[in-house]
């Protein structure tokens, strides 16, 4: 119901950039990864380089599985704004879930010598714990990302797997 919702709300033509901006945010949050993407969309027509719509649209397609459509839309980001931890951070669970873990830490490493570490950063340490079945150590990050944004569904999944394999 909520995903038909969302869909009723993209097809507002009379709605400034910063609606879908915003509506692409709380598309993610509801999980309806691909309408977040086309709420991203729609607020880059107008603003291109926006760094918030930019971060919806390639969590939008890093959570349905588009892992390249994402991939893209990150080194995209990633011109604009390169020590962006956030970016940096989806970039390596990009690279984690193509199974590059070695490639996703050296991401991460970027991002630990800033003292912010964000929800999605500890989403990406869990994704790199969790390919090298460092299962202990996947559940501390996994748990670590839900305390800092309950949010983000695709964590509780990651954490159910991460019990799953610890038996």
């Amino acid at each position: 119901a909520l995903k038909g919702e969302v869909g009723r709300l993209l097809s507002s033509e009379i709605d400034p950039p910063e609606y879908f901006d915003q509506l692409a945010t709380e598309a993610l949050s509801v999980g309806a990864y691909s309408e977040a993407v086309q709420a991203a969309n729609k607020a880059l027509d107008k603003y291109p380089k926006s760094t918030s719509a930019l971060k919806a649209k390639a969590l939008g397609q890093l959570f349905s599985s588009s892992l390249d459509e994402a991939r893209a839309t990150v080194d995209a980001m990633l011109s604009i704004a390169p020590d962006d931890i956030d970016v940096l951070s989806i970039k390596s669970i990009i690279l984690a879930d193509q199974g590059n873990a070695d490639e996703s830490e050296l991401c991460l490493k970027k991002v630990m010598e800033r003292s912010d570490k964000r929800p999605l950063f500890f989403l990406a340490r869990g994704k790199v714990s969790s390919q090298r079945n460092e299962t202990d150590e996947a559940i501390k990050n996994f748990e670590q990302a839900l305390a800092g944004d309950q949010s983000l569904l695709v964590v509780h999944s990651c954490l159910a797997d991460a019990f799953i394999k610890a038996g």
